[in-house]
């Protein structure tokens, strides 16, 4: 089985939660690693927003993946390439987080790997995560899930939403028919604006910018004090203008947009998604919240875990955008899954809380701190 960037064409028509189907898709995935005999060291890998399929450089692409330093050969990185087998299915334009999963455990049959070692996600990744052991717990035998959550709360709902409304505010975007004219660059760029406050945290700014300003102009230089401007005037304020500006060059809006959605659709724990159609493991979706009670809507929904299962639940204190507290409440559903039937054991759930500086970008950056978690589960 290569390794590097391949795609897997799904020929045949794929059943969506929401109503609608895709005639086919295309999953683009990479590999790293090799696979054992017995193909018992399987690890699924999954995606935050808005990362690509390419975690891992590799000889088709040497340029540094998103989670290069949390993947290498040797014991050193939390990912062992001599010891694991990474497969890993990226995203495509659905509407659900069960979707994207069910889509990543075709690419699985197709290549004929019936047991995953471990199911990895941060962020969306670790709503992923946890979806693929909800949906296929014989396959899945431990989760890790990092910086996610088992619902999306209304803080993280209005945050999507006005990243959404930013977007869709520019005359450009045109209901999305944008592609024979200039797309929506300014809504693209105030939307990851709105994003990127989120990712870090008061310890994280405070390091890099603080109060600092940007290089004062000559006339500046020469006024005794500078009146306030609307324009970019503190490094923060430079920062978030230029960071968006990079990243709306290389992101389309509507892939941006279906994005977002997908934690709007959620995850298996959300309790407005119900399984009623068996047999095409499809949700049924009701239009409204049925619990108030978040940890037991959620210790409900997951009956379907097996006790033999394991999860690493990974919390950031300054994680602003997926607050610690749901990573508490996603634990503690799993621990309690099985308390209404005494025959049922619960899985085994080790929850850490990590007091990292980086905030939700913690995953991303601190390999000591989030990479120490992960390698002392997986061995």
């Amino acid at each position: 089985m290569g390794t590097g960037y391949q795609i897997y064409h799904h020929s045949t028509p794929f059943k969506l939660d929401y109503g609608q189907s895709l005639p086919s898709f295309d999953l683009a995935y990479e590999v790293w690693g090799k696979l054992s005999e017995r193909k018992d060291n399987v690890l699924l890998l999954h995606t935050g927003l808005p990362a690509s399929s390419h975690a891992k450089s590799h000889e088709e692409d040497p340029s540094p993946g998103w989670w290069e330093k949390f993947i290498g050969y040797g014991s050193d990185y939390p990912i062992d390439l001599d010891r694991y087998f990474v497969r890993y299915g990226t995203d495509f334009p659905v509407v659900s987080i069960f979707d994207m999963v069910r889509a990543q455990f075709k690419l699985l049959d197709y290549l004929g790997l019936d047991q995953v070692y471990a199911s990895i996600g941060s962020s969306m990744g670790g709503m992923q995560s946890i979806a693929a052991a909800w949906l296929e717990p014989e396959r899945i035998n431990r989760v890790v899930s990092i910086s996610g959550c088992g619902r999306i709360g209304p803080a993280g709902i209005a945050i999507r939403y006005a990243q959404r409304s930013v977007l869709m505010a520019d005359p450009n975007w045109n209901n999305g028919f944008y592609y024979d004219s200039s797309p929506p660059h300014l809504g693209m760029k105030l939307a990851r604006q709105v994003a990127a406050v989120t990712y870090g945290s008061r310890q994280e700014w405070e390091r890099r910018f603080g109060r600092r300003k940007r290089p004062v102009t000559d006339q500046e230089a020469h006024s005794v004090l500078s009146p306030p401007t609307l324009s970019a005037e503190f490094l923060m304020e430079t920062w978030l203008d230029y960071s968006a500006e990079q990243f709306c060059l290389k992101y389309d809006a509507n892939k941006g947009l279906n994005q977002l959605k997908k934690y709007r659709a959620g995850s298996p724990s959300l309790s407005e998604l119900s399984v009623s159609d068996q047999e095409n493991g499809v949700a049924n979706v009701s239009p409204s919240f049925c619990h108030h009670n978040i940890v037991a809507s959620l210790s409900q929904t997951f009956q379907k875990f097996r006790s033999t299962q394991e999860f690493l639940i990974v919390g950031v204190q300054t994680d602003v955008l997926f607050p610690v507290g749901q990573q508490r409440d996603l634990a503690e559903a799993i621990r309690s899954c099985a308390s209404s039937s005494p025959q049922q054991k619960a899985p085994s759930v080790t929850y850490v809380e990590l007091d990292s500086p980086f905030g939700h970008d913690a995953f991303l950056i601190d390999l000591k701190a989030v990479g120490g978690a992960v390698r002392g589960f997986l061995s």
